[in-house]
C-alpha cells in the first residue's frame, strides 16, 4: 500500500517551488491530443488517412484510451532497476536526482474517450503534465499542469472518382488549463523538499499527507479556458499520394485567472488574494503535409502496407525569417515512415526536426497498444536542448 500511495502522490505532486520562469514564454502553447503513432513517425502524418487509434477516420468508438510518457529515459536506468527490485522510494529518489537542467518535461499521464460517426466526431481528452526547471537534480523545481479538452469536429469527403478526393474538416476545441503559477511566474514545490519528505519517512500515509499539505498550502494556481478552432483540408490523388494543409489553433489564447491556491483555482473556496485576470497568448500555426500510402504489388492489402510522410510546420514562421537562419528549415521539418503488416502490427520510424523516433503498434480486435521512443527538442534544434521519452498508449474500442 505504501508503494502505491508513494507513486500516486509523487505523480500528482512533483512540481516547482521558487520557480522564476515567465508564464507567457513557458506555457504559450496549444493543447494537442497525443497521437502516439504520429509521434513514432517524427510527428509527421498530416496528410495521412488515420487508420488506427482514437484519431481514426470513419466510424470509431474508444472507451477509453490511456497513456503515459516518461522523459529522460537514458539517465534513469537505475530507477527502473529499483522498481524491479521493489524499492519504490529509491526509484523515486533516483528519478529526482537525474533531473536535467533547464525547462523540461518530466512525466505526462493522459486519458480520454470519443466517438466518430461521419461527419461528426466528439472526443474528450485530459492530461496531467509534470515539468521541471532550474539547475538540475535537487536544485531544480517542479510544477504541475492539468488540461482537458472537448473536441467537436465536422468533416466531409468529396469523392470525385476512385483516385481523387477532397476532405474538409472544421474543429472546435474548448480547452481548460490549470497550472501551478500566478499571473507572472511558475511556482510549486522544490525537488529538495520532495526528496527530504521521501527520504525522512517510512510511512506511505505520512508521505502523502506531507505532500498534500505542501500542495494545498504553499502553491499558487491559475486556471482558465481557450476556445480554439482549426480548419483542415486534404487532397487525395492517384497512386496513394496525398497533400494536406491545416490552419490550427485560431483564437487559441487562454483567458486565465489567478485567485490563490489550488482549491481557489478550482472554485472550491475563496482565494487568499484578489483575483487577477490575464491572457496567455498562444499562436496559430499553418502546416503543410505530403504523404504516400500503398501496398506491395501482388499482395493483398493489409499484409504489408507502407506509408511515407513529410510535414512542414508553421509556414508563417518559416517564411517570416526562420528560413534565413542556419538550420532554420530543419526546425520546421518532420519526416516519417510506417509499415503496417499482417493486419495487426505496425513499425514506425521518423525524424522530428532532426531527432529520431521509432514505434511499434499492435491491434487485435478491440485492443490497440502503441509504444513509442522519441526525442523531444527544446528551442531551436541546432542550439537548443533535447530529451528522450518513452510513451505507451492502450486503447479499447472499435474501428470500421
Amino acid at each position: 500500500m505504501k508503494k502505491i500511495l508513494l507513486i500516486v502522490f509523487l505523480c500528482f505532486s512533483l512540481f516547482g517551488l521558487f520557480a522564476s520562469y515567465d508564464v507567457q514564454s513557458s506555457l504559450a502553447f496549444p493543447f494537442e491530443r497525443y497521437d502516439i503513432r504520429k509521434d513514432a513517425m517524427g510527428g509527421s502524418g498530416l496528410a495521412m488517412k488515420k487508420t488506427g487509434g482514437p484519431e481514426s477516420e470513419g466510424f470509431s468508438l474508444f472507451l477509453p484510451y490511456a497513456g503515459i510518457r516518461l522523459y529522460n529515459i537514458k539517465n534513469n536506468i537505475s530507477s527502473i532497476d529499483s522498481v524491479k527490485a521493489g524499492d519504490a522510494a529509491s526509484a523515486a529518489l533516483d528519478f529526482l536526482n537525474s533531473i536535467p537542467a533547464g525547462f523540461k518535461d518530466f512525466m505526462t499521464l493522459d486519458a480520454g474517450a470519443g466517438i466518430s460517426l461521419s461527419p461528426l466526431s466528439f472526443y474528450f481528452s485530459s492530461r496531467l503534465s509534470v515539468m521541471t526547471e532550474g539547475a538540475g537534480n535537487a536544485s531544480s523545481s517542479m510544477f504541475l499542469m492539468y488540461e482537458e479538452s472537448y473536441d467537436i469536429s465536422l468533416s466531409h469527403t468529396f469523392h470525385f472518382n476512385k483516385d481523387w478526393g477532397l476532405s474538409l474538416s472544421f474543429s472546435f476545441r474548448p480547452s481548460y488549463r490549470l497550472y501551478s503559477a500566478d499571473s507572472e511566474s511558475l511556482s510549486g514545490v522544490s525537488v529538495s523538499d520532495i526528496s527530504n519528505i521521501i527520504a525522512n519517512s517510512t510511512d506511505g500515509a505520512e508521505i502523502a499527507a506531507s505532500l498534500r499539505a505542501l500542495i494545498l498550502d504553499d502553491v499558487p494556481f491559475s486556471s482558465g479556458w481557450a476556445l480554439p478552432v482549426s480548419i483542415y483540408s486534404r487532397l487525395d490523388m492517384p497512386y496513394g499520394f496525398s497533400t494536406a494543409i491545416a490552419l490550427n489553433n485560431l483564437n487559441g489564447d487562454y483567458q486565465m485567472s489567478y485567485r490563490g491556491g489550488l482549491l481557489a483555482a478550482r472554485g472550491k473556496e475563496s482565494g487568499s488574494v484578489n483575483e487577477v485576470r490575464y491572457s496567455l497568448d498562444v499562436p496559430y500555426s499553418l502546416d503543410l503535409g505530403f504523404s504516400w500510402s500503398g501496398f506491395w504489388n501482388g499482395w493483398k492489402k493489409g499484409l504489408a502496407d507502407p506509408h511515407i510522410a513529410v510535414d512542414i510546420v508553421d509556414l508563417v514562421g518559416l517564411f517570416s525569417g526562420d528560413m534565413a537562419k542556419k538550420g532554420g528549415f530543419i526546425d520546421h521539418l518532420k519526416l516519417g515512415a510506417r509499415l503496417d503488416f499482417l493486419y495487426m502490427f505496425s513499425i514506425s520510424a521518423g525524424l522530428d526536426r532532426g531527432y529520431i523516433s521509432a514505434g511499434f503498434s499492435f491491434l487485435f480486435k478491440v485492443l490497440e497498444v502503441d509504444l513509442t521512443y522519441a526525442v523531444k527538442p527544446y528551442g531551436e534544434v541546432r542550439y537548443g536542448d533535447s530529451l528522450d521519452y518513452l510513451a505507451l498508449r492502450v486503447a479499447i474500442g472499435w474501428v470500421s
